[in-house]
């Protein structure tokens, strides 16, 4: 019988392949891969501080792109049994053939998809999709967690694996004994680290008594994001991923449910 339970299979094991890739970015940071310092400036008051990349990630593109084809893959299978269920099984082979989950930019984009790709799905499940659409999303369709998924997975399986690289993630100031910050010039997160070094952030304070240059207590936390041209460009791994699988459990399955039993 179709279920919502069946098609989530792949979405199970999505999430097999991100606590992989997790684990594979947990123990490289365990490693010495970049060195944080900082460097006093003339005026005796500023700090840079720097961060140096000195050894590079391990490859983590196939596991990038076995989740997100499996994250995919789940909205396809989403689509057959809602299929299965609306139109009978097995489908009729004019709609199985063109059965897929559509992912519309735009408003025409998608009313051409759904006389295809949706139309063995029933009229309340239809209105759903259309709705969560990218091309829906206020924001406008690149900040879709639906259209990120998509577009990681298209690029894995029809052009090449994805590169990551390594970015300054954020930078955390405990209350500091000896010193009163006065100013906090952020540059540079976000920015993917090379071999040599990068400025992180300046930040300016006064002593609050006598003695040596003062001394920041720091930490500076880093993220794996993508390095590749175009709208994914610099985004957190990671987050791309698990974004793109809370909204299909969270924003997607409720509303679909309806049409379709979770077990």
């Amino acid at each position: 019988m179709p279920s919502v339970t069946e098609a989530l299979r792949k979405l199970d094991r999505a999430k097999e392949h991100l606590k992989l890739l997790k684990f594979a970015i947990e123990r490289w940071e365990k490693l010495p891969g970049y060195s944080i310092h900082q460097e006093l400036q003339d005026d005796q008051l500023t700090y840079v501080v720097w961060a140096n990349r000195r050894r590079p990630l391990p490859d983590l593109a196939p596991l990038i792109g076995d989740c997100a084809h499996n994250i995919r893959s789940t909205l396809d299978h989403l689509v057959w049994q809602l299929g299965e269920r609306h139109s009978g099984i097995p489908l009729p082979d004019d709609i199985a053939w063109w059965s897929e989950f559509p992912v519309a930019e735009r408003e025409s984009q998608f009313t051409a998809w759904r006389a295809k790709k949706i139309r063995g799905v029933s009229p309340g499940a239809q209105a759903v999709i259309e709705e969560l659409q990218p091309y829906k999303c206020p924001d406008g369709h690149t900040f879709s967690p639906l259209w990120r998924v998509h577009e990681l997975d298209r690029i894995d399986k029809h052009r090449t694996l994805h590169v990551t690289a390594l970015a300054i993630g954020s930078l955390v100031i405990p209350p500091q004994k000896d010193i009163t910050i006065t100013n906090v010039s952020m540059g540079g997160f976000g920015v993917v680290l090379e071999d040599e070094a990068l400025v992180a952030m300046t930040y300016e304070g006064q002593k609050r008594q006598s003695g040596p240059a003062m001394k920041m207590n720091f930490k500076v936390t880093v993220d794996v994001v993508l390095d590749s041209p175009g709208p994914l460009d610099r985004l957190v791994v990671v987050d791309v991923l698990t974004d793109a699988i809370q909204w299909i459990e969270e924003t997607l399955i409720p509303p679909l449910s309806y049409f379709l039993p979770i077990h």
